[in-house]
């Protein structure tokens, strides 16, 4: 009697708690849902086209105006410091803030994760976007031209009025992602009640990032500022403590938007969900997380050759929709997957 009840505990234990699919098949499923429904990637790439043919906003006054402010300063990376911004200022344009933390090819490595935000930090010439100036003929200041303002105080307040629809750019992106991922067949008027909703919580776990970075940030800089007057330089300590402990953090953090979203829920239920999945699954997860970026980094750098000719321009602009799409839906199906399998297996694991 005792065997019996055994074997039928295992077997529901089994049931319940099967093999999910493992990194390279989820990015695939990931891709095909793409392929089956390309409406989900129309909005990265109506953006991108906003950013290449219509709202070219340049940040030169900005850049100016800091620039000058370095080159005057009279420290001794001032003028080095000067011409880098200068030269950002020759290829960003304040309007990218748009498109920031969605696919695309103009922004680069979308800025949804703490993972994409390390790279972009540590290594900007693998997140960054295609340099408009490599582009085709003039086809680089799209239709209209480059807009700059008159003020470093305009384009600063362009930057946030960006930045606030950019924000709400990835979430209406997001949303349907989310709504697939579930099976989700409600109404129009109820992913409408979503998208704000999680657009709410998305600002809110900004809000959390900024504060947790002001905290650890801010006394480092002021004990690297205490060394270095003492004659000790920490740029490469700190550089590597960022490099593992911020990876560390990358990698426990990386499914709190898909947590968000899937189960609509507030940022910190959701870092708590990511933390405890990415701590079950570490290794899965971070080749997950390595795959991911080598696929999107190495897209990038695809489409800064292919766009001086005018096809290579529209494939660029298609394929990084689709890839930056299809990636974004395998990292919710990664991340739900195994959520589902670690509950099934708290569920029937033996009191």
């Amino acid at each position: 009697m005792s065997d019996s009840r055994t074997r039928r505990t295992n077997s529901s234990r089994s049931a319940h708690a099967k093999p999910v699919a493992g990194v390279l098949p989820t990015i695939a499923d990931g891709l095909s849902m793409v392929l089956a429904r390309p409406r989900l990637m129309l909005l990265p790439l109506i953006v991108d086209l906003l950013l290449w043919l219509v709202v070219q906003t340049s940040i030169d006054p900005l850049v100016d105006r800091l620039a000058r402010f370095f080159a005057t300063s009279g420290a001794a990376d001032g003028a080095e410091a000067a011409r880098t911004l200068r030269e950002l200022g020759d290829h960003v344009r304040v309007s990218d803030a748009l498109g920031v933390f969605v696919p695309s090819v103009f922004c680069g490595l979308p800025l949804d994760t703490l993972l994409n935000g390390l790279v972009l930090l540590l290594a900007p010439g693998l997140a960054a976007g295609v340099d408009r100036e490599t582009m085709y003929g003039s086809w680089g200041d799209g239709v209209f031209g480059v807009w700059t303002p008159d003020s470093a105080v305009v384009v600063a307040g362009l930057g946030l009025l960006f930045l606030a629809a950019g924000s709400l750019i990835l979430v209406a992106f997001r949303v349907p992602l989310a709504r697939t991922v579930r099976g989700d067949t409600s109404p129009f008027r109820q992913a409408v009640r979503e998208t704000a909703l999680a657009w709410v919580r998305f600002l809110g776990y900004v809000v959390l990032l900024i504060a947790a970075a002001g905290a650890l940030l801010v006394p480092i800089f002021f004990a690297s500022l205490v060394f270095l007057i003492l004659g000790f330089n920490l740029v490469f300590v700190v550089t590597m403590a960022l490099f593992i402990f911020g990876g560390m953090a990358s990698v426990y953090t990386l499914f709190v938007l898909d947590a968000i979203l899937l189960h609509r829920i507030g940022p910190l239920q959701a870092v708590s969900m990511s933390m405890t999945v990415a701590r079950t699954y570490f290794g899965q997860t971070a080749r997950f997380a390595a795959t991911s970026l080598l696929l999107a980094t190495g897209a990038l750098q695809v489409w800064s050759v292919i766009v001086e000719n005018v096809p290579g321009i529209a494939i660029a602009l298609v394929a990084n929709a689709f890839l930056g799409t299809g990636l974004s839906l395998a990292s919710m199906l990664f991340y739900s997957d195994r959520f589902r399998l670690m509950k099934a297996t708290q569920r029937h694991a033996p009191a």
